[in-house]
């Protein structure tokens, strides 16, 4: 095969993609019409979400999702560092009478 021929086929692929690829996006896409009733006006569907993904490959994602929080939960804090806590609305400094 030729690199011209090659190029051609790069080319083909990107305008008209074929096999499993194509056919998890196909079924990623109809995923997310069906879905997008359920959600919230302005909620984030992306197409990613809805992709096929190898079961070992989903599972190992998980584990290290659960690692990091247990990471990010464990990690201390520097001396002299105050813990912080996100205002309530309506809840400001309010000066005695």
């Amino acid at each position: 095969m030729t690199q011209r021929e090659l190029e051609g086929w790069r080319l083909y692929w990107r305008t008209e993609p074929w096999g499993a690829w194509r056919d998890n996006l196909h079924a990623a896409v109809v995923a997310r019409e069906v879905r997008r009733p359920q959600l919230r006006k302005g909620a984030g569907n992306k197409l990613e979400d809805f992709f096929y993904r190898d079961p070992v490959e989903r599972q190992a994602d998980a584990r290290a999702q659960v690692i990091n929080l247990f990471r990010m939960i464990g990690t201390k804090r520097r001396a002299g560092e105050k813990r912080r806590r996100k205002k309530r609305k309506g809840q400001g400094r309010r000066s005695k009478p």
